[in-house]
């Protein structure tokens, strides 16, 4: 049953498989139509492919299990007793290769090959794929194992497996290739001969019964079939060559109205691709404009920090001179303090020369007016005196007038005398009391001229006192003043050192709130990094600014999506595309395909005739 090649045999089956698949590459049809006159002209080594290396069962017709069974390279002899199961090794080995229920004659009913009271059954068989010849090699390895799983309701199921038991396909198709590829004719009496067919041949008498035998052993009639297919097929295919080339003019219309669209894409591509890279530079322009923000702020921040320090000279400036005032200060009250105490001193030296001149002047006063009340008398008492020296006179005189009359005035005389001598008494007595009270006048005079010089020197005394006062109090109204004038520098000082903290407090807040909008800034600055290395690693050296790179942006996304509208959806018109581009030469591979085909059935045909010809 191994695949025998020769110049008519190994290649009617294949070609079959060959023609029922229409849409094969144009490679695969060049290398399959490569032959000159279409026929193969390899030869298969012997023992290579297509021969059968092991079978086993399972649960099939009235055997539990039997095989595995290996078979050699060459003729292989079953023999047993009756019921040891050869006829189910061979109906297994019908079933398995895809042979129709029939053939096996265990009626229509698949099932039937179930052993009784079981609920499936499993052939497997072991291939041989080796060789140039080899079915898929690099997909089935060594051998090809097909396994048959039928269950008692009558389903089949195939399984193809590699050598390493991997599977491969579970489609009866691949199977009929795989036996078509190795030329295995499961049905032909030559390769398969059943009991039931022996027997129906050696008891046939008719000639029609043994010339298809003749027929089918031969291979005639599968060439018959064969040729009848290719002619059938043949005019199918011309049929659908005809029908494919109306729609591939169809399809290749569409394919270039939808060529046109997509390579108007390509515009729109290009400007896709200039949107792309005008968002990233968007992105790391955004981080270039936070960075340029950033940048007058660290500079604004380190100018703020070095002022910072002229505001610390001039603190530190007033500062010295508020402590020079209070120095100053100091001295200057310690000064008028000493001044003070020295007026105090004087204070009640000054009080008591006072009191002492006050009751100088007081006794002076007094004096004073004793003496001028000494003095009044005196002079009233000089007026009597001079008013009685008068009336002496007078009397004097008038007694002496008198005197010379005497007789006739003698008792006026005497009465004259007598009164003369009470005025000279009276006169006496005056001039006593003159010289009393002149004596008491020196006295009071003379107390009044110390009392004077006592006023005088204590009036002295206080004067010079105040006047020592005044000088004291002199030297401290500079002091005063200067101390006066050093609170005013002080109270100033004091005022331009608050002036200048408040100003270095509000420069350092309004640096700590720099600092604080930078480090915001820095965040901001660190996520626009983050998401601009999301949308593009690579840092870009942007020139342009993040406004006129938006501006072009929504430019350009206002025609994308203007082009867009007016075309479609881009993968739509890709899709299209690329389902119009594949349409078009799956239909133009077929065309060629089945043109090809036609030329090669259109040979064999030709070859047949001349073969025919030479015959006759």
């Amino acid at each position: 049953m191994s695949k025998r090649k020769s110049s008519n045999s190994g290649q009617t089956p294949d070609k079959r498989s060959r023609l029922s698949q229409p849409e094969l590459s144009e490679e695969d049809e060049t290398g399959y139509f490569s032959s000159g006159d279409g026929l193969s002209t390899s030869e298969s080594v012997t023992g290579e492919v297509g021969i059968i290396e092991s079978i086993s069962l399972r649960n099939f017709m009235c055997h539990s299990m039997l095989g595995p069974f290996a078979f050699g390279p060459n003729v292989n002899f079953v023999v047993g007793n009756n019921g040891s199961g050869k006829s189910a090794l061979l109906k297994a080995l019908i079933v398995a290769l895809g042979v129709k229920d029939h053939t096996t004659n265990r009626g229509s009913f698949i099932k039937g090959f179930v052993k009784e009271g079981e609920s499936s059954a499993d052939v497997s068989i072991t291939l041989r794929n080796r060789g140039r010849d080899a079915y898929k090699p690099e997909v089935f390895g060594q051998s090809i194992i097909v396994d048959l799983h039928i269950s008692s309701e009558g389903m089949k199921t195939y399984e193809l497996r590699s050598k390493a038991g991997r599977l491969v396909s579970s489609q009866k198709e691949e199977l009929i290739s795989i036996l078509d590829h190795f030329n295995i004719q499961v049905d032909n009496p030559v390769s398969i001969l059943t009991q039931e067919m022996s027997e129906h041949f050696l008891h046939s008498n008719g000639e029609g019964d043994k010339y298809k035998f003749f027929m089918k052993a031969t291979q005639l009639d599968q060439m018959k079939e064969d040729y009848s297919y290719i002619m059938k097929t043949k005019t199918m295919t011309q049929n659908t060559v005809e029908k494919h080339r109306e729609t591939l003019q169809e399809l290749k219309r569409k394919y270039h109205e939808k060529e046109e669209r997509y390579k108007s894409l390509t515009s729109l591509d290009e400007m896709q691709k200039k949107l792309d890279e005008l968002k990233n530079q968007m992105a790391w322009a955004l981080v270039a404009e936070v960075e340029q923000e950033m940048k007058p702020m660290r500079e604004r921040i380190t100018a703020e920090e070095r002022s910072t320090v002229k505001y610390d000279q001039k603190v530190e400036e007033w500062e010295a001179k508020v402590q020079e005032s209070y120095r100053i200060l100091g001295q200057l009250q310690d000064q008028l303090e000493g001044v003070t105490q020295r007026m105090q001193q004087l204070q009640p030296q000054c009080a008591e020369l006072k009191s002492r001149a006050q009751a100088c002047n007081t006794d002076l006063k007094a004096a004073e007016a004793s003496l001028h009340r000494k003095k009044t008398n005196l002079r009233d008492l000089e007026k009597d005196k001079d008013r009685l020296n008068k009336r002496i006179q007078k009397l004097k005189h008038r007694y002496f007038k008198v005197y010379k009359k005497e007789t006739t005035l003698c008792n006026i005389v005497c009465t004259i005398s007598i009164w003369l001598c009470v005025q000279e008494e009276e006169l006496e007595e005056l001039s006593s009391r003159i010289g009393a009270c002149r004596e008491e006048f020196e006295a009071a005079r003379n107390q009044m001229l110390t009392h004077k010089r006592e006023y005088e020197e204590a009036e002295q005394l206080s004067r010079q006192q105040r006047e020592a006062f005044n000088s004291i109090a002199e030297e401290a109204e500079p002091i005063k003043e200067q101390l006066s004038n050093n609170n005013q520098e002080l109270a100033w000082s004091k005022h331009l050192k608050k002036h200048y903290e408040e100003k270095r407090k509000a420069h350092v807040d309004k640096i700590e709130t720099l600092k604080k909008k930078l480090k915001d800034k820095d965040q901001v600055l660190q996520v626009s990094i983050a998401k601009a290395s999301e949308i593009c690693p690579d840092r870009l050296d942007v020139r342009r600014t993040a406004k006129s790179l938006e501006s072009e942006i929504s430019h350009l996304k206002h025609k994308i999506y203007t082009q867009q509208d007016q075309q479609g959806q881009r993968d739509t018109i890709v899709r299209q595309f690329h389902e119009a581009k594949e349409n078009f030469n799956n239909m133009t591979r077929q065309v060629k395909s089945l043109e090809a085909i036609i030329h090669q059935l259109t040979e064999i045909i030709n070859t047949r005739h001349v073969y025919a010809e030479l015959r006759m």
